[in-house]
């Protein structure tokens, strides 16, 4: 009997442990101006569900200004037979390609953190940057982008301070 009562303690405890184990907050570092501006959203969506709204509104304003800026250097390729169609090579999608992938080709942009100016180009196509399926064509853009373009696409892909792309990135810049 002291047996089982010892082997049911012992399961209980490494039950508990490995669920607890999985559930513990992690520890997260925040600058002082991302607290400053977290802050200031709290403060002025108050205690009622405002918040979400607003940041519902603001993400939505974000992808309509990217699709904005997709639109107006698409409209300002060089060669474009029609208006709104961008300049660029035709890359067709593999099995087990990401746009992240994509970017990191060398034949490409050979930057990993330039897949945001793929998924601007292929909007129409793409509705998830996470879903891409093979034998999809996708419009590599390589007409001349603004820096500042670029350095908001890397980003919004979680490039690192300085928003700038890498000597070795091949991305066309004016």
């Amino acid at each position: 009997m002291k047996r089982i009562v010892f082997f049911l303690c012992v399961v209980l405890s490494l039950m508990l442990a490995l669920n607890f184990s999985g559930c513990a907050k992690k520890a997260v570092t925040v600058s002082d101006g991302e607290k400053q501006s977290a802050a200031e959203k709290k403060s002025a969506a108050g205690a009622s569900g405002e918040s979400t709204a607003k940041e519902k509104a603001a993400v939505t304003a974000k992808q309509s200004a990217a699709e904005e800026e997709a639109g107006k250097v698409a409209a300002k390729s060089k060669g474009a037979k029609k208006k709104g169609v961008a300049s660029g090579k035709i890359y067709t999608v593999k099995k087990g390609d990401t746009l992240w992938w994509i970017a990191k080709y060398k034949d490409n942009y050979n930057d990993p953190f330039a897949w945001p100016i793929i998924f601007d180009a292929n909007r129409k196509k793409i509705k998830n940057p996470n879903l891409i399926y093979p034998g999809q064509k996708l419009l590599i853009p390589d007409q001349a982008l603004t820096m500042d373009y670029v350095k908001k696409a890397r980003k919004r892909a979680g490039a690192p301070r300085p928003y700038t792309p890498p000597a070795e990135a091949r991305i066309p810049l004016k």
